[in-house]
Order: C-alpha cells, then sequence, then structure tokens
C-alpha cells in the first residue's frame, strides 16, 4: 500500500489489505518450505520416484472452498484497492 493509498483508506480497509498481505505471505512461506522439505526428501531417496507419476498426482484432492467471511474479506480488498485507484486518477 502506497502512502496516499494509506492515508485515503478507512482504518478498517487498511486492515483488511494487510490481512491479505499477510495471508499472500504465509502462502508463499508454506511454499518454499514444501519445496526445501522435498528437496531434502530428494536427495535421500536411492532411486527417484517416475515423474510422470508425480505429475499425475500433482491433481491432488480439490481445493478447499472458502468460508462466506474469506469471500467477503477478499471482495472488501479489492474494493479498498478500486477505491484507492479511483481516488488517485482523481488527483491526477
Amino acid at each position: 500500500m502506497r502512502p496516499h493509498e494509506f492515508w485515503g483508506s478507512t482504518p478498517h480497509e487498511t486492515m483488511v489489505f494487510c490481512l491479505a498481505c499477510g495471508r499472500a505471505e504465509m502462502g508463499r512461506f508454506r511454499r518454499a518450505l514444501w519445496e526445501a522439505w522435498h528437496t531434502a526428501a530428494f536427495q535421500r531417496t536411492k532411486r527417484m520416484p517416475n515423474l510422470g507419476v508425480m505429475l499425475r498426482k500433482l491433481g491432488g484432492p480439490e481445493e478447499r472452498k472458502q468460508t462466506v467471511g474469506e469471500v467477503l474479506q477478499q471482495v472488501e480488498w479489492i474494493t479498498a484497492a478500486s477505491r484507492a485507484q479511483a481516488e488517485a486518477a482523481e488527483r491526477n
């Protein structure tokens, strides 16, 4: 969030933005952890698994459905971002 976006936002919009940023950062952290774990696991294996089989498994289980609260939180974040862009365009 840029300074002009911050000062043009309500405390609630700022909180929603911060929560969304934290959630995105946690996702990046989880991916890095997953990659590190699997890299270490593959280093210890004597025989690498078949790549084709592994790629087919990547389809994996269905993603967890979002709760109503999570969807509303994302809508509020998008609204806050759109409002900030509109205000910035008005200033120019």
